[in-house]
C-alpha cells in the first residue's frame, strides 16, 4: 500500500466520522427521481420460450413458498419476509444494527456476512418479478413490494452489514433497477403503482449517493469497484435524475472500461485469478457498458474487445457440469437472467458462444462471441498464466499464474503451477476450492495453501509470500513462465534459490506429468487430490481410480527415494482430503501425498492412463 493510498484512506476514514450529517443533509433535500426511461428494454412476454418461461415460474413459486436457492448449491428456507440478518447456513443472527462504520464484516460472531448480503442482494425478488412480467397469476407483485417494502424497514441507510460493502448496495441498484422494469411491465393496480414509486424514491437515491460516496480505491478497487461504477450505471440508464447524487454517465462509462481493460488482460484472462469471479466481473462489465450505451454512449472498442476476449478465456477454462473453479470463487451470481438455477453456468457458456436457445438469449439478445480456440490442442494464455485444452473426452487445465490482482492480491491462492483434470465432464483431480471466507480461519488458509494444490512444493514457509488476514498476501511470488515445447506443456516457478518444474504431456490413453524439483537440502512434496465419490485403492503398480464411468490407473515414480501415501477420506486426517466443490459446502476426497528429499535435483513422474474394470 503506497503513501498516496494511505492518504486516501485517511481521507475516507474522515468522511466517515460525517457521515450522518451527510446522510441528515440528504434526507432532508427533495429527491426527486422523475419518470424512468426505456431502460432496460424488456423482450417481449409472450416469445419466451415455453420451457424458459416454466422454469422462471416454478422457481418463482419456489421462492414465495419461502425455498430459496442461494449461492449455486444451498437450499434454505426463509419465511415471508426474511430476517435479513439472519446467516441462514449458520443460524447466527445479527441483532443490534450499529452504524456499518463501526461493523467489522469479516469478524462477526456465528455470522458469515457473505450469506447475509446475499439475501440482501435481491436475486429473488428478481425472478418473481421476472415471473409476473411473464404472465404468472397470483401474489407476484406483491411479494415483491412487500419484500422490498420490508427491507428498507429493517435496514435504514448506513446501518448493518448491508451497508458496510459498498460494492453490495451497487448490486441491489442493478437489480432494482430490472426489478422496476418488470414490475411496470405488468398492469399494477393505482396502489401497487403508487408503492412502486415510493420503493424507487427511497432506494434509488439513497443508494446511489452512497455507492458513490464510499466507492472504493487503491487496493481494494477489484471487482468490488466494478460492481459499484455498475450500479450507478444501470440506475442513471433509466432514472437519469441519479446524475444529480452521483457523476455523470460519461466519466461513470470512461471509468469503467478503465477498470476493465485493468482488471481484464489482454488475452482475456480476469487478474484476479478466481474463474467464478471473472464471470462475476465480465456480467458487471457487460451491464455496465450495456448501460452506458442505453443512455447513448457508445463503448470503446478496447473496452468490447477485452470483454469478448473475456468471454472467450471463461468459456474455454470452465467446466460447467462438475466445475470446481480455480481461486476464490464464491459461486454468486448477479442478475437471474438463466432459465433455470442448477444450469445456469451451461446456460452462460452456450450464451458467451453465440447460443440463441437460453435465458440470456430471451433477457439479453444475442451476444456477438468470439471465435473459440480449438481446445484438442493446447491453448495458452500467457499474460493471465493459464493453460487449457480438452482433446477428444478429457479436459485438463494448468495454472501458471500470478498469485492475485494489485499489491495485497486479494482473492489470490497458491496454487501455482496446479493442474485440474475431468473425463467426459466428470472431475477427476480436483482444485479444492474456496470454502469459505470469514469466522473459519483454519479451513481459510487451509484453501489458499500450497498444501492444498498439487504443484509441487517446498515445506520451507520463508519461501512462500506471507499472508496477514483474510484477504490480505504480502511480498506476491514471481510470476511463473508457461510455455510449449514439442507439444508438451512446461511451467515453472522460481522461490528464492529454488525451483520447480512441471510437464505434462498428453499420452494415447492418458497423460504423462513429470514434476523436477531443484533445490539445496529441502523436504517437497506433491498432493494429488481426487473429487469427491471417487474410489481409490492400492495395487501392486500404484493406485487404481475408479470414477462414474471409467477407472484410471495411477502411478508415481522417481529418480531418487520418494514416499507415496494414500489418504482417504476422514475427519481424523484434519485438513488433509477437504474440499469446496462451491461456496461452504464442505466434502472431503482421498489424496495421494508424494514427499520427498532433494539435495540438489529430483524428478517425480506421473502417469494417468484409463483402463478397464474386469
Amino acid at each position: 500500500m503506497g503513501p498516496t493510498e494511505v492518504a486516501l484512506r485517511v481521507r475516507a476514514a474522515l468522511r466517515q466520522r460525517s457521515v450522518d450529517a451527510a446522510l441528515q443533509a440528504l434526507q432532508a433535500t427533495e429527491r426527486l427521481l422523475g419518470e424512468p426511461k426505456n431502460f432496460p428494454k424488456l423482450p417481449d412476454p409472450l416469445a419466451c420460450p415455453i420451457d424458459i418461461r416454466e422454469f422462471v415460474v416454478q422457481e418463482a413459486q419456489d421462492i414465495m413458498q419461502g425455498s430459496w436457492t442461494i449461492l449455486h448449491g444451498h437450499q434454505i428456507t426463509v419465511g415471508f419476509p426474511p430476517v435479513w440478518h439472519r446467516d441462514y447456513l449458520s443460524g447466527g443472527q445479527l441483532v443490534e444494527l450499529k452504524p456499518a462504520r463501526e461493523l467489522n464484516y469479516r469478524q462477526q460472531p456465528n455470522v458469515d456476512a457473505r450469506i447475509v448480503w446475499e439475501l440482501s442482494r435481491w436475486v429473488q425478488a428478481v425472478r418473481v418479478a421476472q415471473a409476473a412480467y411473464l404472465g404468472l397469476d397470483g401474489p407476484a407483485v406483491e411479494y415483491v413490494l412487500g419484500l422490498l417494502e420490508d427491507w428498507l424497514q429493517h435496514n435504514p441507510v448506513g446501518r448493518g452489514l448491508n451497508w458496510t460493502s459498498p460494492m453490495e448496495p451497487g448490486l441491489r441498484l442493478i437489480n432494482f433497477t430490472w426489478i422496476d422494469a418488470l414490475l411496470r411491465g405488468v398492469d399494477l393496480t393505482a396502489d401497487q403503482a403508487a408503492r412502486l414509486d415510493v420503493l424507487a424514491q427511497e432506494i434509488v437515491p439513497a443508494h446511489v449517493w452512497w455507492v458513490q460516496r464510499h466507492q472504493s480505491f487503491g487496493s481494494s478497487a477489484n471487482n468490488h469497484l466494478l460492481g459499484e461504477l455498475c450500479g450507478l450505471m444501470v440506475a442513471q440508464a433509466r432514472w437519469s435524475a441519479a446524475a444529480s447524487w452521483s457523476t455523470p454517465m460519461s466519466a461513470l462509462a470512461h471509468k469503467m472500461e478503465k477498470e476493465l481493460l485493468r482488471q481484464f488482460a489482454s488475452d482475456g484472462g480476469n487478474r484476479e485469478q478466481a474463474l467464478h469471479y471473472h464471470l462475476f466481473a465480465w456480467e458487471l462489465g457487460w451491464q455496465g457498458l450495456h448501460a452506458a450505451k442505453g443512455a447513448g454512449i457508445t463503448p470503446s472498442a478496447h473496452a468490447t474487445t477485452r470483454l469478448q476476449g473475456a468471454a472467450q478465456f471463461f468459456c474455454a477454462m470452465a467446466e460447467h457440469e462438475e466445475s470446481w473453479d480455480f481461486g476464490d470463487s464464491d459461486d454468486a451470481h448477479i442478475t437471474p437472467f438463466y432459465g433455470k438455477t442448477s444450469t445456469a453456468l451451461a446456460e452462460w457458456v452456450a450464451w458467451l458462444n453465440g447460443g440463441t436457445d437460453s435465458g440470456f438469449a430471451y433477457w439479453l439478445g444475442s451476444f456477438s462471441a468470439s471465435p473459440q480456440p480449438d481446445l484438442n490442442h493446447w491453448n495458452l494464455f500467457p499474460e493471465s498464466g493459464y493453460a487449457v485444452t480438452a482433446p477428444e473426452d478429457w479436459h485438463l487445465r494448468v495454472d501458471a499464474s500470478a498469485l492475485g490482482f494489485g499489491s495485497i492480491a486479494a482473492h489470490g491462492h497458491l496454487d501455482a503451477l496446479h493442474l485440474s483434470l475431468w473425463k467426459n465432464h466428470h472431475a477427476i483431480i480436483v482444485d479444492p476450492g474456496t470454502g469459505s471466507y470469514f469466522n473459519e480461519d483454519a479451513i481459510r488458509e487451509h484453501f489458499v495453501s500450497r498444501q492444498a494444490h498439487n504443484g509441487p512444493h517446498f515445506a520451507e514457509d520463508k519461501l512462500y509470500p506471507p499472508r496477514y488476514g483474510s484477504f490480505l498476501w504480502g511480498r506476491p511470488h514471481a510470476v511463473p513462465k508457461l510455455e510449449l515445447v514439442d507439444g508438451a506443456l512446461h511451467v515453472s516457478s522460481k522461490l528464492g534459490s529454488n525451483r520447480i518444474e512441471r510437464s505434462i504431456q498428453r499420452q494415447e490413453s492418458g497423460w504423462d506429468i513429470t514434476d523436477t524439483i531443484s533445490a539445496v537440502a529441502a523436504d517437497f512434496a506433491i498432493h494429488w487430490q481426487f473429487a469427491p465419490g471417487l474410489l481409490v485403492e492400492t495395487t501392486s503398480g500404484g493406485y487404481l481410480v475408479v470414477g462414474v464411468r471409467e477407472a484410471f490407473e495411477f502411478a508415481i515414480g522417481a529418480d531418487a527415494d520418494i514416499k507415496t501415501e494414500l489418504i482417504q477420506p476422514s475427519e481424523e486426517n484434519g485438513m488433509v482430503g477437504l474440499c469446496s466443490p462451491y461456496y461452504k459446502r464442505l466434502n472431503r476426497s482421498a489424496v495421494i501425498r508424494v514427499s520427498g528429499h532433494c539435495t540438489k535435483q529430483m524428478t517425480v513422474r506421473t502417469k494417468l492412463r484409463t483402463t478397464l474394470l474386469h
